[in-house]
């Protein structure tokens, strides 16, 4: 529910800014252009390392975080995150995350229970970002 409410409150708020949107579901092939957003929900532990969120899990922190990483699908695919390998495993967490420095991303604080109004926010800080970043850089999704 929360990737789905988060994705289409996204997918809203970029149509209102004007892009064309296409919701992949995992399985789905990559368009051959454009631009990709992905994220992964995440909290930091008492270690302040970044854990994926799994939902039932032990609760480590009272906000979760969401990374959002942009990618020109005309390049070949580079991972958000990739697993880490902390010292201990600890079953009760979800597993630690490094945040990959391959495509660029950006961080959001939710509250572990949104309400409607704070997906709109995050969703309309995604754009703002995504806005940014490309008329930053207007070559790099070759469009």
């Amino acid at each position: 529910m929360l990737v789905n409410t988060l994705a289409e409150n996204l997918v809203s708020a970029l149509e209102e800014a004007g892009y064309k949107v296409h919701r992949l579901r995992t399985g789905d092939p990559l368009p051959s252009a454009g631009i990709r957003l992905r994220g992964v929900f995440a909290e930091a532990d008492e270690q302040n390392r970044v854990r994926r969120l799994l939902m039932g899990s032990d609760v480590t922190a009272d906000k979760m975080l969401l990374y959002v990483g942009v990618n020109n699908l005309a390049r070949p695919e580079q991972p958000l995150y990739e697993l880490a390998k902390p010292p201990a495993d600890d079953t009760g967490h979800g597993p630690v995350i490094t945040i990959t420095s391959y495509l660029p991303a950006a961080r959001f604080e939710m509250s572990k229970s949104p309400a409607d109004e704070e997906f709109k926010r995050v969703a309309s800080e995604i754009v703002a970002d995504l806005n940014g970043l490309l008329n930053a850089n207007p070559l790099s999704t070759g469009q």
